[in-house]
């Protein structure tokens, strides 16, 4: 998160159980039309929602296929999920651009629009470029986001993943490990020796 300085923690709770505990009035889905998109037990999650009248907005960018009882729908059929949010908070609403919102949204461009190959000219492409000419006439860069977004391949997240789930917290010590059978289905046949390094000095 360290190009956002306005993204505090990534939380890794189920959809059900933040509800449970934050108890808000609204729950907006972004990038997605189901709510099966972004929780395994949507059914139990759209009785919470019906049962606590709390008001379900989905802002998308693709064709909705269900209805899923929503109180709103925010859907331009712009190139990107992120257009819609920048388009709605910046545009009508008149938000106040926060800091790091130009690595975010061109973050967010650059991968729905797989570096602008899938732009067509029934997404608005024109709205496309005039964010990103916003973005980056503040300084900011698509080679710049691009390096920030590649920092770390899928074998480094595979390698990551494997040293947080042994992670073990003691009274006098902490510490982790990369597994036998870990090594043996992934390093020798996937990951390579620099990324092994990489992870057995982060255990």
């Amino acid at each position: 998160l360290e190009f956002n300085a306005n993204s505090e923690e990534i939380i890794e709770q189920s959809l059900r159980h933040v509800i449970d505990k934050v108890d808000p009035d609204l729950l907006i889905l972004v990038d997605a039309g189901e709510l099966s998109r972004a929780t395994d037990d949507d059914e139990a999650v759209k009785s919470i929602l019906k049962e606590k009248n709390i008001d379900y907005v989905v802002v998308d960018h693709h064709e909705v296929i269900k209805d899923e009882g929503y109180d709103l729908i925010i859907n331009s059929r712009a190139s990107s999920a992120v257009e819609e949010v920048y388009d709605l908070l910046i545009y009508h609403l008149g938000l106040e651009k926060y800091a790091g919102i130009e690595i975010t949204t061109i973050m967010g461009i650059i991968s729905d629009t797989g570096n602008f190959r899938y732009l067509t000219k029934d997404k608005n492409p024109e709205m496309t470029f005039k964010i990103m000419q916003e973005c980056l006439e503040n300084g900011f860069t698509i080679e710049q986001v691009s390096t920030q977004m590649n920092k770390y391949s899928f074998a480094h997240v595979q390698m990551f993943r494997e040293v947080l789930n042994n992670f073990h917290v003691t009274a006098k010590y902490n510490y982790s490990f990369i597994g036998d059978d870990f090594y043996k289905s992934h390093v020798r046949a996937k990951i390579s020796d620099e990324v092994y390094s990489w992870g057995a000095k982060m255990a």
